[in-house]
């Protein structure tokens, strides 16, 4: 899984959005890294999350994400 690539649709989706600071992309990266821990967390695959290699989404879970 690109984790870029949901950080960029995330900062996509948000950019009409008002911020107290302005959200950079090191930002989005950590808020999207955040979604994909708490996701196997929730789903209780915490033992296979990895911060380094995050293994592909199955499409229920894609979803959940975004």
């Amino acid at each position: 899984m690109e984790l870029a690539q949901l950080a960029a649709e995330l900062a996509q989706r948000t950019q009409w959005q008002d911020t107290p600071v302005e959200m950079t992309e090191a930002d989005y990266l950590e808020i999207a890294r955040q979604a994909v821990r708490h996701l196997y967390v929730m789903t209780g695959r915490y033992t296979q999350y990895d911060v380094d290699d995050v293994p592909e989404l199955d499409a229920d879970e894609y979803e959940y994400v975004l």
